[in-house]
């Protein structure tokens, strides 16, 4: 596994990334990725999409979601990737509401967020333990302390260290664009962030917020007039908001996607930008200025699709569930990620990205709604 980023956006590509002999396999003299669809079996979870899942190890963990039928579902299921092996988990305890919640990992606990007691407050977090051999797990719900947020849902949750910052997300007929720190080590308290520095992001939801070291990265999102691509970073160090200068042809204006961290890349895949995408994009923050760059895969290409899980599983990016039109994603996707890291690949995929591109079939335009709140919201 690449070592983690240690928080800071570097000047230069690491003597030992630049170095590394060209690997990968090659599509018209470039690099070109493929993805893989992978044959599931066991207790497969039926096809549904505003789900959540978390990595731990060699197992993913999928929680909630929404259904056909727009059933909301609240069991557990476990993938043994290396198997590609489902299993509902059976826990005991009082579980969390079937809602769109959102799911974290905190030191082997996996926390559903976005709770409430009264349907106003995010007062409540329910939890259990991954890291059990004896695979007795329960539920454990906790009550929040201090200046408890507004209950909301298409938020961003991002663990830095000992706390969740949550940004963003809808509530009562509107967007929200506030930022709330809570303190998961001790005493499960919300504390004030004080002392804000820099321009935040407009407020949306749909966003996606991930950690590079100790800054969060808040990609894309909606703010019910328009989707949005641009990148903002949060230093949880210093409090401060700022947008940095990023070269290179941004993804194109989208909500609903997936974004994840390996390494020190930032990898968006799908999303809906008016029509429903199936393209990876990726954000070079080892090189000597943000760049970004297309991903170049060669077919089959999974199906384009919004609202769909990403998780990272040793060097794969699992793509799990999402909407595809009329239709829910069904199985798994998997891109691996290796390559980009054995070599020193972006200086030619710069030039090969929208070579590549162009040799791959167009999918057929998909279009799709702005997404609705459930009713009883």
């Amino acid at each position: 596994m690449p070592a983690p980023f240690d928080g800071n956006i570097p000047t230069q590509i690491p003597a030992q990334l630049a170095a590394a002999p060209t690997q990968g396999a090659q599509a018209g003299g470039a690099f070109a990725f493929r993805w893989q669809h992978l044959d599931v079996r066991g207790d497969v979870p039926i096809p549904r999409h505003y789900h959540s899942v978390v990595g731990f190890g060699d197992r993913l963990y999928l929680f909630g979601g929404v259904t056909k039928g727009n059933v909301l579902d609240n069991r557990v299921y476990c993938l043994d990737f290396p198997s590609a092996h489902w299993e509902v988990l059976h826990i005991d305890g009082v579980p969390p509401a079937p809602v769109m919640s959102h799911m974290v990992l905190y030191e082997g606990l996996l926390c559903v967020t976005g709770a409430s007691s009264d349907g106003k407050k995010m007062d409540q977090m329910t939890f259990f333990k991954l890291a059990d051999e004896t695979r007795e797990y329960c539920w454990k719900t906790v009550s929040l302390s201090g200046e408890c947020p507004q209950a909301r849902y298409w938020h961003s949750g991002t663990v830095v260290g000992n706390r969740m910052y949550v940004f963003g997300g809808y509530s009562g007929g509107k967007r929200l664009g506030d930022l709330h720190v809570l303190n998961l080590k001790d005493a499960f308290a919300w504390e004030p962030l004080t002392d804000v520095k820099g321009v935040a992001p407009s407020c949306r939801n749909s966003h996606t917020a991930v950690a590079i070291g100790k800054m969060i990265c808040v990609f894309g999102g909606y703010d019910g007039r328009s989707r949005r691509n641009d990148l903002h970073v949060f230093d949880t160090a210093s409090n401060c908001w700022s947008q940095p200068r990023v070269v290179g042809k941004p993804p194109s204006v989208r909500y609903n996607h997936s974004c994840l961290v390996y390494g020190t890349c930032l990898y968006v895949f799908g999303g809906n930008s008016g029509s429903i995408k199936q393209d990876s994009q990726v954000l070079d923050t080892a090189a000597a200025e943000l760049r970004w760059h297309e991903v170049p895969v060669s077919p089959p290409l999974p199906l384009p699709r919004y609202s769909h899980t990403a998780v990272l599983c040793g060097a794969e990016m699992v793509v799990i569930g999402g909407l595809t039109g009329k239709t829910h994603g069904e199985g798994l996707d998997s891109l691996n990620l290796t390559p980009t890291l054995e070599g020193a690949m972006f200086h030619s995929m710069n030039k090969t990205s929208t070579k590549n591109t162009r040799r791959t079939a167009k999918p057929r335009r998909r279009k799709s709604a702005e997404p609705r709140p459930p009713a009883s919201f």
